[in-house]
């Protein structure tokens, strides 16, 4: 998928309804719905009735967002929609791409070193918004936006380790379905 493709996408993905339909038609890793129904156990023509947001006959069980997004190749853009959903500082893959690109293949280590110092500031915020003991909702916000720092340091981190592996970096997770 192009940078521009994944732009375009992330901005008309409103609800989790969206996203579902998106991932079920369009999986990043080119799997088509209907092998995607058959790895989950869903019949082909059940599962894009429930991916599609406007019928109403059909519902897209939350038990199958995990399982669809693994078979699709769609964790990461899983895990960003669930970031920005909850309204929280949602990591932004327009800023991780460009620091990738900058980056030749294989700079892993620059990486590992990169998420080191965001898990540092992580762990200096922590500390100094629990100084005195309590946590205030703006502190809490703080650490809340370190913390989705790391997160995007660690995704670049995968994408660094993929792309020298010569593996799309913001492709499918590891087989075994676990996130990114």
């Amino acid at each position: 998928m192009s940078l521009e493709q994944f732009k375009a996408i992330l901005r008309t993905i409103e609800s989790s309804e969206d996203l579902m339909q998106f991932v079920v038609k369009y999986a990043p890793n080119g799997r088509r719905a209907r092998e995607i129904a058959a790895a989950i156990g869903k019949d082909h023509q059940v599962l894009l009735n429930e991916a599609n947001p406007a019928n109403d006959s059909h519902k897209f069980g939350v038990q199958l967002v995990h399982p669809v997004c693994c078979q699709a190749g769609a964790m990461k853009l899983l895990a960003m929609f669930h970031a920005r959903a909850a309204g929280m500082h949602a990591v932004d893959m327009d800023s991780a791409r460009v620091r990738l690109a900058h980056r030749e293949p294989g700079q892993v280590m620059d990486a590992v070193l990169d998420s080191m110092v965001a898990l540092g500031h992580v762990a200096d915020t922590v500390r100094e918004k629990l100084g005195d003991g309590q946590l205030t909702r703006a502190e809490a916000k703080a650490i809340s936006h370190a913390t989705w720092e790391l997160i995007e340091d660690l995704l670049i981190l995968d994408a660094a380790a993929s792309t020298a592996a010569g593996q799309d970096p913001w492709g499918a997770p590891s087989q075994t379905g676990a996130l990114p």
